[in-house]
C-alpha cells in the first residue's frame, strides 16, 4: 500500500482493527510492504489507481471507530485544544499535498462507504469535543460510516485557490439527501447557529426529510437561549465570503432569508422534542442500569439528558410550559437512579426552579429553589463554590422580581462576596450582580447607596469594556436616571451629553438610539428650565426622526405636536414684563338701573376649517376639520373630525373619528370611535 502521504506515528490508526493482523513497514523511498501473518495475508488494492480517486463523494463515509482512533492519534499530535480548522491545515493537507487527493484516498477501503450519518460541525469547534458528541451518540454504532467534510473533499484546492468549488455545493446536498441524518453538532459557543454552512446544511436535511432527519448534538446547551432567537441566516458568516454569497444566493432564489430562519428554529425545537420522546419511551423499557455496576449508562440517565436538552431548546424557544415538563421529567429521572443528593440531580431541580420562574410561577419557584440551596450545602466537591452561587443568584433574582427587596439586598451582599471568590472582581457575571443589587436598593429608596454601586460598577465597565461599550453608555444613562430623581439635574446633563457624544461615535449620528439619547437631555432641560435649547435640541430631534422613521411615524408625529406646544409654555414661564402705568380713573357714576338687554352668548364653538390652527380655553366646545390642528386645554371638550390633529392636557374629554391623530397626556379621557389612530405618549 502507498503510505507516502502519512506521517510518521500515524501508521497504526490506519490498520484495519477487524483483520486482527499485524503490521511492520520497510520503507525506502516511495517503496512499502505489508507483511501480514499468513492466514490474514490478501491483496490490498493499490492506491496509485484511479478508483478511488473515482468514489463518488456520496460514498465517502468514514467508519466510525477508525474515525475515533485516528481522533486520539491526531490530539495526541496537535493537543486536546486543536480546531477542526487545525487539523484541516496541519494534518489532512500536509498528509494529501503531494497526490492532491482527498483524504478518505489513503485510508484503507475497508473504513471508507456510504455515510449512514452526515456531521454538520463548525471549523472553529474544538475537535476532540466534535469527536467527543460523535461518540456519545454512536456508541453504539462503531461499524457505521459518517460524512465528515475535511475527509471526504478535496481540502487541495482550497489551498489552491482559497474558494469554494461550485460543484461542492451540490456535492454536499446529495450527501445530505443520501444519508440517514444529518448530526448538527454544537460547540461550546453555539457558533454553529451562527455560520453560513452549518444554517445551509439544516435547510437541506429539512428540505429532503424534514426535522425527522436531524439530531442535535451538545452537552453544553445553556448558552442557546441567548442565541436562538438571533439566527438570522442573511446574517450568517462564513470563512471565505464567496462561500456566503454564492449560499446566500440560493437561499434567497429558493425559501428566502426570513422563512428559513424560521423553519431552522422549529427543525431545532421538534428535534430535540423527538428525542427526548423516544428517550423516554426506551426507558420505560428498561428498570435500573442497562449494563456495568454503575448506572451511567442507564437509559433513564439518557432520557434524562435528552429532557434536559429538550427544555433548553424549548426555553430558548420561549415554549415555557414544555420547557418545565421536561424539566420535571429529567428530575424524576435524576432522582431515581442517582438519587436526591446527587450534582446532576441539583441542576435539574434548579432548571425546574428557573422554569416555574419563567411561566410567572414564583412563589413555586422560590420554594424549590430555596430547596436548591439547602442542598448544595450538603454536597461538597470540587464545584460546591460555583454550584452554590448559581444557586444564590437564581434565588436572589426570584426575590428581586418579587419586589422583595430586603430579602434580595441581602442575598445579593452574599452572592457578591462568593463572586470575589469563585470568579474574581472583575468578571462580567459579578457586574450583572451589582447592577441587580443596585434595582434591590433603589426599590427601598436607598438611592444614595444604589449612586454609589452604580458608579463602581461603571468604573469596572469602563476598565474592562470600555468606555463606548454598549453596556457602558447604557449604566452611565441608568446613573443619570438616579440623579435626576435625587434632584441632581446638572451632574446628570454631564453625563447625558457623554452617552449621546458617546453612542454619536460608536453608532453614527442617525442611529435610533441617538434619537432617544437626545430625548432623554431634553426631558433633563426642561426640567431645569432652559427651555431655548431644549427647543433647539427638539428641532434637531424632529429633523432626525422624520429623516430615519419617517414623517408619518408615531414618535415623529408626537414630537411635532409637543414643540406646537413648547412655545407658549417658554412663554407661560417668562419673565413677565411691568404693566405701563394708567391714567388714574375717573370717579365712579352711578349707574342706571339694567335695562332689558340679552345675556352675554356663551362662548361659541370654535371651529377649525381646513388646515387652520385653533386653540380652545377651558370650557370651550373645540370641532376640528379635516386638515385642522386643535390645542386644548384642561376642561375643555373636543370633537376631531377626519384628518384632525388634537393635542390635549390633563382632563380633556376627546371623541375622534376616523382618521383623528390624538395625543393625550395623563389624565385624558378618550372614546375613540372604530378605525381612529391614537397616539399617546407614555404620560
Amino acid at each position: 500500500v502507498q503510505m507516502d502521504a502519512i506521517s510518521d506515528g500515524f501508521f497504526l490508526p490506519h490498520v484495519n482493527p477487524h483483520r486482527h493482523c499485524r503490521a511492520a513497514i520497510m520503507c525506502s523511498n516511495r517503496c512499502h510492504q505489508w507483511w501480514f501473518l499468513p492466514e490474514t495475508r490478501k491483496p490490498v488494492p493499490s492506491l496509485q489507481g484511479d478508483r478511488r480517486q473515482k468514489l463518488p463523494v456520496t460514498e465517502c463515509g468514514i467508519r466510525v471507530s477508525w474515525l475515533l482512533s485516528w481522533a486520539k492519534v491526531v490530539e495526541q499530535k496537535l493537543g486536546p485544544d486543536a480546531t477542526t480548522a487545525d487539523v484541516c491545515a496541519k494534518f489532512v493537507i500536509p498528509s494529501t499535498r503531494s497526490k492532491k487527493c482527498r483524504y478518505v484516498d489513503i485510508i484503507e477501503p475497508v473504513n471508507v462507504g456510504a455515510p449512514q450519518y452526515f456531521l454538520s460541525h463548525t471549523w472553529s469547534m474544538r475537535f476532540a469535543t466534535l469527536m467527543e458528541v460523535v461518540a456519545q451518540r454512536l456508541r453504539n454504532e462503531p461499524d457505521s460510516f459518517v460524512w465528515l467534510d475535511i475527509c471526504a473533499i478535496n481540502q487541495n484546492k482550497y489551498e489552491d485557490k482559497g474558494e469554494l468549488q461550485a460543484d461542492d455545493v451540490s456535492h454536499l446536498s446529495s450527501v445530505v439527501r443520501k444519508a440517514k441524518s444529518t448530526l448538527f453538532c454544537l460547540d461550546e459557543k453555539g457558533k454553529s447557529l451562527t455560520r453560513i454552512w452549518c444554517l445551509f446544511e439544516i435547510w437541506h436535511t429539512v428540505k429532503a426529510k424534514g426535522s425527522a432527519g436531524l439530531e442535535i448534538l451538545t452537552y453544553q446547551m445553556r448558552f442557546l437561549p441567548n442565541l436562538f432567537h438571533e439566527i438570522d441566516v442573511s446574517k450568517a458568516q462564513a470563512s471565505l465570503e464567496s462561500d456566503r454569497v454564492r449560499i446566500l444566493a440560493e437561499i434567497a432564489a429558493d425559501i428566502g432569508y426570513q422563512q428559513l430562519s424560521l423553519n431552522i428554529k422549529e427543525a431545532l425545537v421538534e428535534s430535540a422534542d423527538r428525542e427526548a420522546q423516544q428517550a423516554l419511551a426506551l426507558a420505560q423499557q428498561h428498570v435500573g442500569p442497562s449494563t456495568g455496576s454503575t448506572p451511567t449508562d442507564s437509559p433513564a440517565l439518557a432520557a434524562a439528558a435528552a429532557c434536559t436538552k429538550a427544555a433548553f431548546v424549548a426555553h430558548a424557544a420561549r415554549q415555557y410550559e414544555r420547557a418545565g415538563e421536561y424539566d420535571s421529567r429529567a428530575l424524576d429521572l435524576n432522582t431515581k437512579v442517582l438519587g436526591l443528593e446527587h450534582p446532576d440531580t441539583i441542576a435539574s431541580m434548579e432548571s425546574v426552579g428557573v422554569s416555574l420562574s419563567d411561566q410567572g410561577k414564583l412563589k413555586e419557584a422560590e420554594a424549590v429553589k430555596r430547596e436548591v440551596l439547602a442542598l448544595q450545602a450538603k454536597v461538597q466537591d470540587p464545584l460546591a463554590d460555583f454550584r452554590a452561587l448559581n444557586g444564590m443568584r437564581n434565588l436572589a433574582q426570584n426575590l428581586l422580581s418579587q419586589s422583595k427587596y430586603e430579602e434580595a439586598e441581602a442575598m445579593y451582599r452574599q452572592v457578591l462576596v462568593l463572586h470575589a471568590k469563585v470568579d474574581g472582581p472583575e468578571h462580567p457575571a459579578q457586574i450583572h450582580s451589582m447592577i441587580n443589587l443596585v434595582h434591590a436598593l433603589n426599590g427601598q429608596g436607598k438611592r444614595g447607596e444604589g449612586e454609589a454601586v452604580q458608579r463602581q460598577v461603571l468604573e469596572l465597565q469602563t476598565k474592562v469594556l470600555g468606555p463606548d461599550h454598549p453596556d457602558t453608555t447604557r449604566m452611565m444613562d441608568a446613573l443619570a436616571v438616579n440623579l435626576i430623581i435625587m434632584h441632581k439635574r446638572e451632574e446628570a446633563e454631564t453625563l447625558q451629553r457623554q452617552v449621546l457624544q458617546l453612542r454619536t461615535k460608536a453608532l453614527g449620528p442617525e442611529n435610533p438610539d441617538i434619537i432617544y439619547s437626545m430625548k432623554d437631555l431634553i426631558r433633563n432641560l426642561v426640567g431645569q428650565g432652559k427651555h431655548e435649547e431644549a427647543e433647539a435640541m427638539k428641532r434637531q430631534v424632529l429633523e432626525l426622526q422624520v429623516k430615519v422613521l419617517g414623517q408619518e411615524h408615531p414618535d415623529t408625529v408626537y414630537t411635532l405636536q409637543s414643540m406646537r406646544n413648547l412655545a407658549p409654555g417658554m412663554k407661560q414661564q417668562a419673565p413677565r414684563k411691568p404693566a405701563p402705568s394708567k391714567p388714574a380713573p375717573k370717579p365712579a357714576l352711578t349707574k342706571p338701573a339694567p335695562t332689558a338687554t340679552p345675556a352675554k352668548p356663551a362662548a361659541k364653538p370654535a371651529i377649525g376649517k381646513l388646515s387652520t390652527s385653533v386653540t380652545g380655553q377651558r370650557g370651550t366646545s373645540v370641532t376640528g376639520q379635516r386638515g385642522t390642528s386643535v390645542t386644548r386645554q384642561r376642561g375643555s371638550s373636543v370633537t376631531g373630525q377626519e384628518g384632525t390633529s388634537v393635542t390635549v392636557r390633563k382632563g380633556t374629554s376627546v371623541t375622534g373619528q376616523k382618521g383623528t391623530s390624538i395625543t393625550g397626556q395623563k389624565g385624558t379621557y378618550m372614546p375613540i370611535s372604530a378605525g381612529p389612530k391614537a397616539t399617546t405618549s407614555k404620560k
